[in-house]
């Protein structure tokens, strides 16, 4: 530490995920009392004001002055989409897209960024809705979230195992949402093939509904509720991570949706849209 010669100040940082195998006493209370959790979440009506939109535009004004504080992402990513809620918004612009791709986090965003500028860069033009929506950007972020959660599960299995697990979405047949039933009917497919083509079990793969848990904590599939006026709305893993709530459970026999971002990777999203709205 600066103010203390030959002191030195050790500060663990741990995953939300892997926090509660600690198995702590009292662990909320380490965290609020003794902890920082960092929490980038955001919504789409409230972004504007997020830490995480106020990091995005800090990073592209680095050593780029010319512009007021907020204005950098506009400048930089100036389209916008038709909006997936007129009763909240006119449009989606450029920041929500991003947004529906990532877990809300600043890695996210430096990742989309690059990949929308490696495609600008190879055409020589300015970032527009094209650019975003171009195959090679697309594949380049879709590609990015599976590298994630390949990462994410090396504590947990080998990359073999990681490759069973994305074996699955095949037998969702296309689909990017899907009831419980038609998530069993594919499980059943899905273990009769693993067991005859011999490939590497994990524990999770041996119970649907801890399969079905897995596939929620990495965040690769959500599950829907409904409003007290019945308007859908999903729920990620990570969304309804507090830190009271370190380990949310995926809620069986509901209707589930493939995060947005893997619909590229994965080949899915023909058969139906996923709705993915705050």
């Amino acid at each position: 530490m600066p103010e203390s010669d030959g002191f030195l100040k050790v500060i663990l940082s741990i995953r939300t995920d892997m926090f509660p195998q600690l198995a702590l006493h009292n662990q909320a209370n380490k965290v609020r009392d003794n902890g920082v959790l960092l929490d980038w979440r955001t919504t789409y009506e409230n972004y504007r004001d997020s830490a995480l939109f106020n990091l995005c535009n800090n990073l592209l004004s680095y050593q780029n002055e010319g512009l007021s504080a907020n204005e950098y992402w506009d400048y930089y990513f100036p389209w916008f989409t038709d909006s997936t809620n007129y009763q909240k918004r006119v449009h989606d612009d450029s920041f929500i897209n991003c947004l529906r791709l990532s877990l809300s986090r600043p890695r996210d965003f430096i990742s989309i960024m690059k990949a929308i500028q490696a495609r600008c860069e190879k055409t020589t033009q300015q970032s527009d809705l094209d650019q975003f929506n171009n195959n090679d950007t697309q594949n380049e972020i879709s590609n990015y979230y599976i590298d994630e959660a390949r990462d994410w599960c090396l504590h947990k299995f080998s990359p073999e195992g990681f490759s069973t697990v994305l074996f699955f979405f095949q037998f969702l047949n296309g689909k990017s949402k899907f009831t419980y039933t038609e998530y069993m009917n594919s499980y059943t497919d899905y273990t009769q093939q693993v067991s005859e083509r011999n490939m590497e079990l994990i524990d999770a793969i041996l119970s649907p509904d801890d399969f079905l848990q897995l596939l929620y904590d990495l965040n690769m599939i959500c599950y829907y509720d409904r409003t007290h006026d019945g308007k859908e709305f999903f729920r990620f893993c990570y969304r309804e991570r507090e830190i009271y709530h370190l380990e949310p459970k995926v809620k069986l026999k509901s209707v589930y949706g493939v995060h947005y971002a893997l619909l590229k990777a994965l080949n899915l999203g023909r058969n139906s849209t996923p709705i993915l709205d705050d």
